[in-house]
């Protein structure tokens, strides 16, 4: 039989093991993008050649306000700030675009683009169709050039 105090234990036990959430297996997380040199950022634009943004809430002295802030992605295929600052996902997480084209944050969660960014003052569909801004304007470029000669 139990005493007063294996009871409380096996109710900690139970509470600690039975009741957590259960934890995603562990998966691999290939980055979409890397380069070589650490310092550089490239920002994230849309398909559509939007650029790709995050609304950051902040208090100003008793006033709530939001600073828009443009989104790049750095050498770890990580988010962050123009100035190379990671931004934090939900939960408090840092966020990655991985190959799959997920953003996933570093519990191997996946977070959603509604979650996280903003094109045109609301949320960013989930699924958008994102490129790094330097592709973009290559493939527009690429795109001018063919639609120049096709014309002569």
């Amino acid at each position: 039989m139990f005493n007063k105090s294996g009871f409380i234990m096996l109710g900690m036990l139970t509470l600690l093991f039975g009741c957590n959430e259960r934890v995603p297996e562990k998966i691999e997380i290939f980055p979409m993008v890397s380069w070589e040199e650490k310092g550089l950022v490239k920002q994230l634009y849309t398909y559509d050649g939007e650029p790709v943004i995050k609304k950051d809430v902040y208090l100003d002295g008793r006033l709530v306000k939001v600073k828009e802030n443009t989104v790049y992605i750095n050498y770890k295929s990580q988010i962050v700030y123009k100035n190379g600052d990671p931004i934090v996902g939900p939960y408090g997480y840092y966020v990655f675009w991985e190959r799959e084209g997920r953003f996933v944050n570093t519990q191997y969660r996946q977070v959603l683009e509604s979650r996280l960014f903003s094109l045109g003052g609301k949320p960013m569909p989930d699924k958008t169709a994102i490129m790094i801004k330097v592709y973009f304007d290559e493939a527009k470029t690429d795109y001018q050039l063919g639609r120049q000669k096709a014309l002569k």
